[in-house]
């Protein structure tokens, strides 16, 4: 028999005399075979256990229950519904094999939910208002590729013993982790999943290796060189500190921490260069509600202290700052691991806080997220500490929030295969110019933290920046830049410059001489090519940023800003355009004595490059001369190794 009701009253009692069995009406049960579905959008209360043993679909209804709760042998349909523990009864809570619901709400007004069976998976979100949850480990908040279930902002209660996901797609990096649970088990039996060795994967899918013993000793896995793979920062020494071990140590919400992950438990640990896998962390504990402050920061400006998120929600930084004591308010940095191309290990990334933006192309925001750890900076001499509140959190989290800046300049360095495969910049560096600031450092100027790989910054001060706010440029004016760790040969610099007016930014590349014109309101690519060997080549001062007069305004013209990359080169090369893509080329190549050995008709990609394969070419210099179908002309040398 399929019932479908609609009720009379939201928070009436749902009681069914067809499905009830027992003689004082004590407990409603939904009979095996019979199929009940609640309309859309209702409440529905039960004030009696609850036993099903059939089917129950809630739609998009909220079911509230008082007392026990009862699914082991029914089937619970709660895609999009809800279910709220009420009222002062202790409550015993047994699910199916594999329950899921969107949503689930504690506002119990005295005594405890237990859960004695089954799991329940949340797949949205969470709220806790009053009264008591003890999980038993069988509820979990869901994290994947898609969506990351979330907690709102909460008044009150407690979740104990609770599973917290955090989702981790397939790249081996550097991540910075906080966590949302206070446990009472060790790291090992939750990021390692408890495994007693490097070969044992206790869940496929989850966990992680954490290396730093040549043995397995303080429950690490072991590894041929035994480096650690896990840190804390000591933000009064401003240094990093190895974990010592996972088998004694717990986490507790809030705790920062910096952690390798290669993949799942899956990954052979005895290769140098394992191919790495999604995984999915799980933490169990005490989940963090109410108020967290973080005391003892460094005291001295411009200091870094490291702060975890302690809740299951990205919350506003802004907000966040504006609670505590003595935090710089203008910016924050994040650790982005997409950054430097798809073969790279991550880099820095400095969050403008005026907007919300950053120089380096990253998807970071100022909204930090549930499982992220970050840096803020000490604002003035004295004592600092860092507090979030319920209110701080934002369950919607929006990419951006949009503010003016009068004026700006980002820059962004890539390497050369990483820039023609569209990937992620290795770092970035952004100017603010404005009447109101000055060059003189403030606390809106936002200092460089350094990456494993290669780095970009301005200097000032004798020391290093990642976002600085200056005056409007004036002619003559130079702002040195720094850049260094390179490990490889070929790169592209990109500069967006935007409401920079009557004065030209010019980028100045010592090595080679050449000033490249950086064009207000667009894009502009600049190439070179590093010799480690030389040391000018390589030197970290070789570029500069440089102000003139600005006495005309030239016709933008066929092959201006072009660029070959790289140069040599040795199978493929990319001409970088500007202004023509879709449009159709005549490539031509020849060699020094003048023969043509290529002639090719192209039309430019979307975003502006041309790829020619250059395996078939003999070794030596050639000419390449680009013909756009009006007759303008871009001739450039190629040399092929």
């Amino acid at each position: 028999m399929n019932l479908n009701f609609i009720p009379i009253k939201a928070h009436q009692r749902l009681m069914f005399l067809l499905l009830i069995s027992s003689s004082s009406f004590a407990q409603l049960t939904i009979k095996s075979g019979e199929l009940v579905t609640i309309s859309n959008n209702e409440v529905f209360y039960v004030d009696e256990a609850f036993e099903n043993e059939g089917a129950l679909t809630l739609n998009s209804s909220r079911l509230l229950l008082e007392k026990d709760f009862n699914n082991i042998s029914g089937t619970l349909n709660a895609a999009d519904g809800s279910i709220e523990l009420i009222g002062g009864n202790p409550q015993s809570l047994t699910f199916g094999s594999n329950d899921a619901i969107k949503r689930l709400e504690l506002n119990k007004s005295s005594n405890t939910a237990t859960v004695v069976g089954g799991k329940l998976t949340i797949t949205n979100r969470l709220k806790s208002e009053a009264g008591t949850l003890d999980a038993a480990g069988k509820i979990i908040l869901q994290s994947n590729s898609t969506t990351t279930s979330i907690v709102e902002e909460s008044l009150g209660g407690t979740i104990d013993n609770i599973v917290v996901e955090r989702y981790i797609p397939a790249k081996r990096a550097f991540r910075l982790l906080s966590s949302p649970v206070t446990t009472s088990s060790t790291i090992n039996a939750n990021w390692q999943e408890g495994a007693t060795g490097a070969t044992i994967n206790p869940s496929p899918g989850f966990g992680t290796h954490i290396t730093g013993s040549t043995t397995g000793a303080n429950g690490f896995d072991a590894t041929a060189s035994g480096a650690p793979s896990l840190f804390i920062f000591d933000n009064l020494a401003q240094t990093w500190d190895a974990v010592a071990n996972t088998d004694i140590n717990t986490l507790s919400a809030g705790g920062a921490y910096r952690l390798m992950v290669r993949g799942d438990r899956s990954i052979d640990m005895t290769t140098n260069n394992p191919t790495p896998t999604i995984t999915t962390l799980r933490t169990t504990g005490l989940l963090k509600i109410g108020t967290h402050t973080v005391s003892n920061l460094n005291e001295t400006p411009g200091a870094f202290n490291f702060i975890g998120n302690p809740y299951q929600s990205a919350v506003d930084i802004n907000n966040v700052i504006s609670a505590s004591t003595n935090i710089n308010p203008n910016s924050y940095y994040i650790w982005d691991p997409t950054l430097n191309g798809d073969n790279g290990r991550g880099a820095y990334v400095t969050i403008d806080l005026s907007d919300g933006t950053n120089p380096s192309s990253s998807s970071g925001n100022q909204f930090l997220q549930p499982g992220q750890a970050a840096f803020v900076t000490t604002l003035a001499t004295g004592a600092a500490s860092f507090t979030f509140e319920e209110s701080h959190k934002n369950i919607d989290a929006p990419l951006t929030t949009v503010f003016n800046i009068s004026s700006k300049l980002d820059l962004r360095l890539y390497r050369a295969d990483a820039f023609a495969a569209g990937e992620t910049p290795s770092d970035g560096l952004r100017f603010k110019f404005g009447e109101e600031n000055t060059n003189a450092i403030t606390s809106k100027d936002a200092l460089k933290l350094y990456n494993q790989d290669e780095n970009l910054a301005s200097s000032n001060d004798d020391r290093l920046w990642s976002i600085e706010s200056r005056a409007l440029p004036l002619e003559g004016e130079s702002i040195p830049l720094f850049t260094n760790a390179y490990r490889t040969t070929d790169y592209v610099f990109e500069a967006d410059l935007s409401e920079i007016n009557d004065i030209n930014a010019l980028l100045l590349d010592h090595f080679t001489g050449t000033t490249t014109h950086l064009e207000n309101n667009e894009n502009t690519i600049y190439a070179f090519t590093i010799n480690l060997a030389d040391p000018e080549s390589s030197a970290s001062d070789r570029f500069e940023i440089v102000f003139e007069e600005m006495l005309s305004t030239p016709e933008v013209s066929f092959g201006d800003s072009f660029v070959l990359f790289p140069n040599p080169v040795k199978d493929r090369f990319t001409i970088a355009t500007r202004g023509i893509s879709g449009q159709e080329v005549t490539m031509r190549i020849t060699n020094v004595i003048g023969q043509t050995v290529v002639t090719e008709n192209h039309t430019v990609n979307s975003n502006g490059l041309l790829t020619m394969d250059a395996a078939a070419l003999a070794r030596g210099v050639y000419i390449i001369k680009l013909t756009q179908s009006n007759g303008g002309q871009f001739t450039t040398k190629l040399i092929k190794n």
